[in-house]
């Protein structure tokens, strides 16, 4: 029993690195993705906590930050003692508008 459920493990991590290599090559970490990527995510916490210093080469990726509206904050855990910032991506919401 024990067999099965390590090889299933095994199956499963495999798949998932595939699936991450495949998500990578295709969206990788480029301009014209909305895809944020974990280097992406990185650089984009590292921003909003003030320890990428500004510069004329990191300015149009300010602006995005900025324009997309990524928020730093803290968890109920961080709060607590524990846990780590948290980085609050806005979502865009449609009021659907009903014809009586």
């Amino acid at each position: 029993m024990e067999n099965k459920a390590a090889a299933r493990d095994s199956s499963d991590r495999d798949l998932y690195r595939q699936f991450q290599d495949w998500c990578l090559k295709t969206y990788g970490d480029s301009g014209k993705t909305k895809t944020v990527t974990r280097k992406k995510y990185d650089r984009i916490v590292q921003f909003l906590s003030g320890v990428e210093p500004s510069s004329a080469d990191n300015a149009k990726f300010k602006f995005w930050v900025k324009s997309k509206g990524f928020q730093l904050g803290s968890s109920e855990e961080l709060k607590a003692g524990g846990g780590k910032l948290v980085l609050y991506v806005p979502v865009k919401t449609t009021v659907s508008a009903y014809l009586y």
